[in-house]
């Protein structure tokens, strides 16, 4: 299951919007930003850092299994974060929502990085330039051999085998 970047970013920043969104005045857009957020986006920054463990499926993803996984780690998520400050009796719903939303951005940024890191392990560019044909990860452009270096090389190679 392929996650676009950017989509990813946007579950980094949304427990933020919400949290914007308690210091609306009450009403629809308050309850509505708060409750799309609370439903759908733990989950899918979850889901988008345990991808790879999902990989066991021979098939795609059906998308209405996606969203069902969605909504219920969000639902899970919700429920352990409101459990925890339930029984430390701290319980209120910007403590809860900012520790959601801390949640959601660092499910998500690790998501980015270990996409980053697989990038790089694999020699693909992550977002930067693309490389040039000829050009190896972590070197520049490589250059042709003279003829001289080449029989150089053959030299110390022939040194070598017969020591």
């Amino acid at each position: 299951m392929k996650i676009p970047r950017t989509l990813t970013w946007f579950f980094a920043a949304s427990g933020w919007l919400a949290m914007w969104a308690t210091g609306l005045p009450p009403g629809p857009p308050r309850f509505v930003i708060a409750f799309a957020y609370v439903l759908t986006c733990p989950g899918a920054a979850l889901l988008c850092l345990i991808a790879p463990l999902l990989r066991w499926r021979s098939r795609r993803a059906d998308p209405l299994e996606t969203v069902a996984l969605t909504l219920g780690l969000s639902l899970a998520v919700g429920i352990l974060v409101s459990e925890i400050y339930f029984l430390w009796f701290r319980y209120s719903l910007p403590v809860t929502l900012g520790t959601l939303a801390g949640l959601t951005t660092a499910f998500a940024l690790g998501a980015l990085l270990r996409e980053r890191v697989q990038a790089r392990r694999a020699g693909r560019p992550v977002g930067g330039r693309a490389k040039k044909p000829g050009e190896e990860a972590g070197r520049g452009p490589r250059r042709e051999t003279t003829d001289r270096e080449a029989a150089g090389r053959e030299a110390a190679g022939r040194e070598r085998r017969s020591a």
